[in-house]
């Protein structure tokens, strides 16, 4: 195994690309009942990454001003699990461009198993006078959780990584970035 991250990061800035194109459309299509904007952070919160994701994170942090890194530095020691993204400041994210697959899709409707079935949820704020929506007005999360573990999967491979490598949480990524 070597320590080659290029096909991996390569397979995974294109899931990226993909998913974002995904949610333009969809958002295109919802213009008009969805409420998410700069600003809106209440589904902002502290999570594990995959660590093909971290590495992304990482790579952005470390481009970030040594003011900013400082400040990421702070709030990433008193983040909760429970809490909000240790990445908001002024309530918008640091690293937008780089942020995690989770956050590309927040807020827009999405297919994900609940209570044993399949379902259709999405912000409570959006979609508010709709009745019902298309099926390519939603996102499959089974589907793109399931590239998203096969290009970690990956990851893991070139990196020389264990699969039973632990989902690091933001603040972990940031701190030893910072550090």
């Amino acid at each position: 195994m070597t320590n080659d991250k290029t096909n991996s990061m390569r397979n995974y800035r294109e899931l990226v690309r993909r998913v974002d194109s995904l949610c333009e459309t969809i958002g295109a299509r919802l213009a008009g009942h969805l409420a998410c904007r700069k600003g809106c952070d209440a589904c902002c919160l502290h999570l594990s990454l995959f660590p093909v994701e971290a590495e992304m994170l990482t790579e952005a942090i470390k481009v970030l001003p040594a003011v900013q890194q400082e400040k990421l530095r702070e709030r990433a020691t008193t983040a909760r699990p429970d809490g909000p993204c240790p990445l908001l400041e002024d309530h918008a994210c640091l690293i937008y461009q780089a942020r995690p697959m989770i956050c590309r899709t927040h807020g827009l409707p999405v297919l994900t198993p609940m209570d044993g079935e399949a379902k259709v949820d999405f912000c409570p704020q959006n979609c508010q006078e709709l009745t019902s929506l298309s099926g390519d007005m939603v996102i499959d999360l089974e589907r793109l959780n399931a590239a998203l573990t096969a290009i970690n999967a990956l990851f893991l491979h070139e990196t020389g990584e264990t699969a039973q490598h632990r989902r690091p949480f933001m603040s972990e990524i940031i701190l030893r970035v910072t550090g």
